[in-house]
């Protein structure tokens, strides 16, 4: 019963043109054997605090799982996330080639939140 506003479809053309949703799978990993990755540019979040703001505005929209990374050329990382976890994240996601960004990766029932955290995000990076 909702439609999407006038602001709404011009915010979601600009999102659909910098920011990459893909579905996901990471096997061993409870919880992510199917999942969405996205990933956008903006300054990656290398320490803990700044995961944490992304992390706290996901939980807020109701998905309490996610993980929350970086992405740099074509390197990426998790801050916090233990060495064994990494191993089975870096063997399951595919990151951009260029530039640098955030990751962030929720199991596929949290679609829908992920999506409004990340329009949420774009207009604070834009200042609204």
């Amino acid at each position: 019963g909702r439609a999407l506003s006038e602001r709404g479809r011009a915010l979601l053309g600009t999102l659909e043109s910098v920011l990459s949703l893909r579905r996901c799978s990471i096997l061993g990993l409870p919880g992510f054997e199917e999942c969405v990755e996205a990933s956008f540019p903006t300054r990656p979040p290398t320490e803990l605090t700044q995961v944490y703001d992304m992390r706290d505005l996901l939980v807020s929209r109701g998905c309490k799982t996610s993980l929350i990374g970086y992405w740099r050329a074509s390197d990426f990382g998790f801050p916090g996330m233990p060495p064994e976890i990494l191993s089975l994240v870096r063997g399951s996601l595919t990151v951009p080639r260029e530039g640098e960004g955030a990751i962030i990766v929720v199991p596929a029932p949290c679609e829908p939140q992920l999506v409004g955290a990340l329009a949420e995000l774009a207009l604070r990076a834009c200042g609204g």
